[in-house]
């Protein structure tokens, strides 16, 4: 799959409100708008085990969209270690679940680097986390701030068996 918005310049400037290898960092899911999926669970895990979870629902926001945002604890926090993740794919009508160590070394420079703005021409920094899923089990991770998403790295989970009658209420 192809990378979401418009490529932009990195440069090194200070990046805000972040403090050495802590960021402030928002979490987000979407799906495209015409092959929508649902979240029966998931979450980022910090390399100390922390979970940062995902919202459970139902994404058809757009592929490379933020929708629903889970907000951080406010404060500058380590970029997770590893993302684990099942949800329904509605238009291929199966599950997936995956566990995916993200690659520390992109995401850390991303963040640390921030972007020039292409519209203001002022230094910003990314500040959301954003899962895309799609039919097939494709994953795609993605930085966003500023208005701007690039791709960070992309998977492809396994299709697993699940009877809904297992799946809780409250994933539904």
């Amino acid at each position: 799959m192809d990378s979401y918005g418009p490529q932009v310049e990195l440069d090194a400037m200070p990046a805000g409100t972040n403090q050495p290898g802590r960021f402030v960092w928002h979490r987000a899911a979407c799906a495209p708008s015409e092959r929508p999926v649902r979240v029966l669970d998931g979450a980022f895990f910090g390399a100390d085990g922390r979970a940062y979870a995902l919202a459970r629902s139902e994404l058809h926001n757009g592929w490379g969209e933020i929708g629903l945002v889970t907000l951080g604890a406010g404060g500058p926090e380590a970029l997770p270690a590893w993302l684990a993740i099942t949800w329904f794919s509605l238009a291929d009508d199966r599950f997936y679940r995956g566990e995916f160590e993200l690659p520390a070394p992109r995401l850390q420079q991303l963040f640390e680097t921030g972007f020039m703005h292409p519209a203001t021409r002022e230094h910003s920094t990314w500040d959301t986390l954003l899962v895309g899923l799609a039919p097939g089990g494709r994953l795609i991770l993605w930085v966003s701030g500023g208005g701007l998403t690039v791709e960070a790295c992309h998977f492809v989970a396994p299709e697993v068996a699940i009877d809904w009658a297992a799946v809780p209420m409250s994933a539904v």
